[in-house]
């Protein structure tokens, strides 16, 4: 992967700025792999506002989906530095669906 590349696929991971990716031209598989996973994590990241405003359960359910996002990120946007395929457990599995 080029600097670029890498650089594209972090990206993928940082919530709105997805959107710089998605409208590049891509022709690597590995960047494509991270900006389907981003996509992913980017509908978590949606539904945590949404489960947040639910009463008592909410707010619980809430915490530990903010916790996974942010793990699940942070994850990503390691592996997207070195070069690698995105392997997130779970996420890699939707964002395969996606493909």
């Amino acid at each position: 992967m080029s600097k670029k590349e890498k650089f594209l696929a972090v990206l993928c991971y940082l919530w709105v700025l997805i959107l710089i990716p998605i409208f590049v031209p891509r022709k690597s598989s590995n960047l494509n792999s991270h900006l389907y996973s981003g996509i992913v994590l980017l509908f978590l990241w949606s539904l945590v506002v949404f489960v947040l405003k639910i009463p008592f359960v909410g707010v619980l359910l809430g915490v530990l989906l903010i916790i996974a996002c942010l793990v699940f990120s942070v994850w990503g946007i390691i592996d997207a530095a070195k070069g690698r395929e995105a392997k997130i457990p779970g996420v890699e599995k939707i964002s395969e669906i996606l493909k």
